[in-house]
C-alpha cells in the first residue's frame, strides 16, 4: 500500500510542529495524497530538532508533563435504543472496529493486508440516515515491511470519505448505493473479543520501524518507534519512545482512561503535553490476539492522531 514514512511520524515524537497534510480532492483514501509527504525528508525532520528546545516532549531531560490532569475512564456505556454500540465492518477496504458514541460521534480504524492502517471520525448525526464526511488518515506499514508489526503511530489526514448511510441502532450501518467506499458494518456483538478492562488488563507494546530510500532500493537510516500502554482497571499509562540512528531516544508520556463500550472501550488520553485525545480500543478481528488503539485530538494542526497495533507483554 504505502511504502514511505511521512516527516510528521518522526516530528510527533519530538515535538516539531507540522501542519496536517490534506487534499482537496473529492477521492477516498489514496496513496499519492501520503507520497507527497514523505521519502528523503524524513531523515531531515530528525536530528536538527532533538534536544535542542526545553519544551519539546520529545527531550530526554523533558519527558512531557501531563498539562490539565489526566483524564479519567469508568464512563457511561451505550445508551439503550440508539445508535450507539460497536460495529464492525468495511468503508470499502479492509475490515475494521468503529465506535459510535452517546454523542454520534463514529471512530475507529482498519488494518490491510501490508499493516498499513485507515482511521476515521466524525459525527453521524442524530437521525436514521446521514449524508456527509468523515475525517480520514492513512497510517504507513514498518519498513522493512513486516519488521515491526506495527503501523505509524502517527498519520497523514488526506480528502474527507463522503459517505451516504442508513443506520439501524445497534445492529447495522450500510451505504444507500453500491460504490468503491460502499459503507458494510454489522453490530459486533459475538464476532468480536471484547476489549474491556478486565480483558486488556496489563502491558502491552507495538514497535513501528521505518527507513529513508537509499539507492538501489535499498533503505538507510533506519529508526524506531514503540508505543507502550499499560491498563489498570480503566486507568491508562504508558509512552512513545523514538529511537533515533545513533541509538538516543527521546520518550513521550501518555495517561489517560478508558470506557468500557460494548465490545470495545472508548479511550481519552494526553500525549505529553497534549490533551483532548480520544479514540478507541479493540480487539484486531482478525483474531490474532493483538490489541489496537487510535485516538485523534480533534482540530490539532499538529500530530492529530496516535494510534499503534500491539502485542501482550
Amino acid at each position: 500500500m504505502i511504502k514511505k514514512i511521512t516527516a510528521v511520524a518522526i516530528a510527533a515524537v519530538l515535538g516539531v510542529t507540522l501542519g496536517a497534510c490534506s487534499s482537496g480532492s473529492d477521492t477516498p483514501s489514496t496513496n499519492n495524497n501520503t507520497g507527497s509527504n514523505t521519502g528523503n525528508n524524513t531523515g531531515n525532520n530528525t536530528g536538527n530538532n532533538t534536544g535542542n528546545n526545553t519544551e519539546n516532549p520529545g527531550n530526554p531531560d523533558n519527558p512531557g508533563a501531563i498539562v490539565g490532569g489526566i483524564p479519567g475512564g469508568g464512563g457511561d456505556g451505550p445508551a439503550a435504543d440508539t445508535k450507539a454500540g460497536t460495529y464492525i465492518g468495511t468503508f470499502g477496504g479492509a475490515e475494521g472496529v468503529y465506535v459510535i458514541d452517546n454523542e454520534n460521534r463514529l471512530a475507529g480504524l482498519a488494518i490491510d493486508a501490508a499493516e498499513a492502517a485507515q482511521s476515521l471520525f466524525g459525527s453521524v448525526g442524530a437521525e436514521g440516515t446521514f449524508t456527509g464526511d468523515l475525517r480520514q488518515y492513512l497510517h504507513q506499514e514498518s519498513r522493512p515491511e513486516g519488521a515491526g508489526g506495527s503501523f505509524g503511530a502517527v498519520a497523514t489526514l488526506v480528502a474527507p470519505l463522503s459517505i451516504d448511510v442508513t443506520i439501524v441502532n445497534g445492529q447495522t450501518v450500510e451505504s444507500t448505493a453500491a460504490s468503491p467506499t460502499a459503507v458494510a458494518l454489522r453490530g459486533a456483538t459475538g464476532t468480536l473479543a471484547v476489549a474491556n478492562a478486565a480483558s486488556v488488563a496489563g502491558s502491552w507494546s507495538g514497535e513501528h520501524s521505518f527507513c529513508t530510500d537509499g539507492p538501489n532500493n535499498t533503505l538507510v537510516d533506519c529508526q524506531t518507534l514503540t508505543t507502550s500502554l499499560t491498563f489498570n482497571g480503566t486507568n491508562v499509562t504508558g509512552s512513545t519512545v523514538f529511537t533515533n540512528t545513533e541509538g538516543e531516544t527521546f520518550n513521550t508520556l501518555i495517561g489517560g482512561g478508558i470506557t468500557e463500550f460494548g465490545e470495545a472501550s472508548i479511550i481519552e488520553f494526553t500525549w505529553g503535553d497534549a490533551s483532548g485525545y480520544r479514540g478507541v480500543v479493540f480487539f484486531n478481528p482478525t483474531g490474532d490476539g493483538r490489541l489496537v488503539f487510535v485516538g485523534e485530538r480533534a482540530g490539532a494542526e499538529a500530530n492529530p492522531t496516535i494510534s499503534a497495533v500491539m502485542t501482550r507483554n
